[in-house]
């Protein structure tokens, strides 16, 4: 049992060190684990498993079942005794949680940690000693971890405060990892949202550079450009592009401008898709794989990208390889043997179009673990799924894309505003995280792209 009457120690961990508790540690009951793929909970055990910890799920309403391929216990108490747990790390409602922690103390967990949002006074007070008195107060916007250490015979009992940080910094990543700066791209248009579905989405040269430059000013260091023509239907008309150009350029925004080639997923030719990269941006998208999209199927040849691929050397292009499943990654690896794409890499993670990879953190972490040394990658995910992955890619020292393109709404039933809106939530988050946000001129130093001007 835990000696309550022992005097009581609190400490504001640092990042670094709240990282080494997480790296020393092999074990993670996971207290109210759940079985669906979008839930938090759910989010954070496939990144754990993925990076060699072992999982061990505990929820009554799954008892006997298996998620991520372990055996489900209802409660702490039922795990077997030869599997030491290290963390004790709880996905349940306020309520439940003084329970669950005299679960933790009698298997003798010396970490028990609270996910943000879960407060429970009493709990606190009882994990930390304290009675009636407060050395820094507990705040609800913070998570927290109670850490139990034996020493000299009795416990001390340690309350390390974790920021909001902490659960998005999953171990065992490098730390300089999270100090590099974060590249945001903005994808504005896209080539399949209307105006019907989201008034705000920008489809004229005039709205689209308009909501460049707004972007650019949330943070934004990338913006990604498709057009329409009159009658609002996606084209890969070169004039049109240059027009955007101009206008954004016009505005005094030294953001990076990305032209798509994708041309609406079968909606244009061959010839008229690469035809944006004779404007030499500095970077066109390269969609690095053939797959089913919706409804249609999104042809990308071997022929068609070799094509593309020598034409973005050509005109000084940097391709951003974007790869919607796993085979995709594949596929930018061999032009990469093949020198058809040159250093540095950038690629993009497109997940949850229906007919690619799933918008997961299991599958980005996949693709991620596939690419060469050395490569620079980014993820955006289609729908809901955008910013759970947002936040993913961020905690693991990636780079974001969000916008209009990918998601038309900013919460469930609340359309999203503008594209910087989506921006600056993003810019927030990496704020939370500690991670600066890169401005053009540092995301074209990491992306090898010469300066403007």
């Amino acid at each position: 049992m835990i000696d309550t009457n022992a005097n009581p120690h609190v400490a504001t961990a640092g990042a670094y060190e709240r990282l080494r508790l997480l790296q020393n540690a092999r074990t993670i009951a996971m207290v109210g684990l759940s079985a669906d793929p979008m839930r938090p909970s759910h989010f954070a055990a496939i990144y754990m498993q993925s990076e060699g910890y072992d999982i061990i799920p505990v929820n009554p309403r799954f008892a006997g079942q298996e998620i991520l391929g372990q055996t489900v216990y209802a409660s702490l108490l039922d795990i077997p005794k030869d599997r030491k747990v290290d963390i004790v790390d709880v996905f349940r409602k306020p309520e439940d949680v003084p329970a669950v922690l005299d679960e933790a103390i009698q298997i003798g967990a010396p970490v028990f940690w609270m996910q943000l949002g879960i407060v429970n006074e009493d709990a606190a007070d009882r994990a930390s000693g304290w009675h009636g008195r407060r050395h820094e107060p507990l705040r609800q916007d913070r998570a927290r971890a109670f850490l139990w250490r034996a020493q000299s015979g009795r416990h001390e009992h340690r309350c390390h405060h974790l920021t909001t940080d902490d659960r998005l910094m999953l171990p065992p990543l490098d730390p300089p990892a999270l100090n590099q700066p974060l590249i945001i791209s903005a994808a504005l248009t896209g080539s399949w949202p209307t105006k019907e579905q989201n008034p705000n989405l920008p489809v004229t040269e005039e709205e689209i550079a308009e909501a460049a430059v707004e972007a650019a000013a949330a943070g934004a260091a990338i913006v990604h450009l498709h057009v329409r023509n009159e009658h609002g239907k996606v084209t890969c008309d070169p004039a049109r592009y240059a027009k955007a150009r101009d206008l954004i350029r016009a505005a005094g925004s030294d953001v990076i401008i990305n032209m798509s080639t994708g041309g609406g997923a079968g909606q244009t030719t061959d010839e008229q898709r690469a035809e944006p990269v004779t404007l030499s941006p500095e970077i066109a998208s390269f969609d690095c794989g053939s797959l089913n999209f919706g409804a249609g199927v999104f042809v990308n040849s071997p022929s068609f990208l070799g094509k593309l691929a020598a034409s973005m050397i050509e005109f000084g292009v940097r391709p951003e390889i974007e790869c919607f499943e796993p085979g995709h990654v594949a596929n930018g690896l061999r032009f990469i043997q093949d020198s058809a794409i040159e250093p540095p890499y950038w690629f993009q993670m497109v997940l949850g179009v229906r007919g690619g990879s799933p918008g997961t953190i299991q599958q980005l972490v996949n693709m991620v673990q596939m690419l060469p040394p050395g490569a620079i990658w980014s993820a955006c995910g289609i729908g809901r799924s955008q910013l759970p992955l947002g936040i993913a890619a961020m905690s693991m020292g990636g780079h974001v894309r969000t916008g209009l393109e990918d998601n038309l709404w900013y919460h469930k039933g609340e359309l999203a505003q503008s594209n910087a809106q989506l921006v600056a939530r993003l810019v927030r988050i990496a704020g939370e995280l500690g991670r600066p946000v890169a401005t053009p001129s540092e995301a074209r130093a990491i992306l090898g792209i010469p300066q403007l001007g």
